[in-house]
């Protein structure tokens, strides 16, 4: 039986308001509304991303059938390579992979989230057993975490050294990540959302069988009762100061631009 529309949209009206008497009776001046990825996304929103997800296959065979001829490729370049691999929620897997993810934010031209939200995640999330972190490398040079909640997995965070790329270690990391999850029962993985612009993030998350649907925000203008215009946010003044800024001084600045992430 398919969703009734007519009935999600009176729900999300219903959300809508309540929300709205909330935010007004705390002086809020705007509210950010982000509803499910769906395919069927209204012309009128504040911004739009791409979101992607991959069914998890219960076998190797069948889960490699759903990727793409350059990912397959990629990946038996990844495996040839001989990388080992650990899979795990212990706090020195974390902090393993703490150092790659401040590398490749500043490579991104964005400040990391301080190393206290890591912390945070993993006291109150991986070691409750909802999540689990993938290193490729002894000496890691390309890392992920995974996050999960019953039959669903998600790619929250993926990072790597970027003078290692030869030898196709986030191949290997996503891979690993994909199936431990389906050894765990998941039938989903939620590999997140992407810019619109950014076509070869979209074109690699495509490339392991991802479904791709438009993800719509809304953001509400309390005052003006309207809709705000938004940034994804991928380029800008912003991208080439912190991609010219030392590891330790964009770690510095990420403690105040995230100082309610923990």
């Amino acid at each position: 039986m398919k969703p009734d529309k007519r009935v999600d949209s009176a729900v999300s009206s219903r959300f809508l308001a309540a929300a709205g008497v909330l935010a007004r009776s705390q002086s809020w001046q705007q509210i950010e509304f982000r509803p499910k990825p769906d395919s069927d996304v209204p012309r009128s929103s504040s911004v739009l991303f791409a979101n992607h997800e991959v069914s998890l296959a219960e076998t190797d065979e069948v889960q490699q059938k759903q990727c793409g001829s350059a990912t397959r490729r990629s990946l038996r370049q990844a495996q040839l390579a001989g990388l080992p691999m650990r899979v795990g929620s212990d706090l020195p897997l974390v902090k393993a992979y703490y150092r790659l993810h401040c590398l490749t934010r500043r490579r991104q031209g964005s400040p990391p989230q301080p190393w206290r939200f890591f912390a945070n995640l993993h006291k109150w999330v991986l070691s409750k057993g909802f999540g689990f972190v993938v290193l490729a490398g002894d000496s890691p040079v390309a890392g992920a975490v995974f996050l999960r909640f019953g039959k669903r997995a998600v790619y929250k965070f993926g990072a790597s050294d970027g003078r290692s790329l030869d030898t196709r270690p986030n191949q290997r990391v996503m891979w690993t990540g994909l199936r431990h999850a389906a050894s765990l029962g998941c039938s989903w993985m939620d590999l997140g959302r992407s810019s619109l612009a950014n076509e070869g993030l979209r074109r690699f998350k495509q490339g392991w069988g991802a479904i791709e649907t438009q993800l719509a925000y809304y953001c509400i203008d309390l005052h003006k009762n309207r809709l705000n215009m938004l940034k994804d946010r991928t380029g800008g003044w912003q991208v080439n100061f912190f991609r010219r800024t030392p590891v330790w001084v964009s770690c510095l600045l990420g403690r105040l631009v995230y100082r309610f992430a923990a």
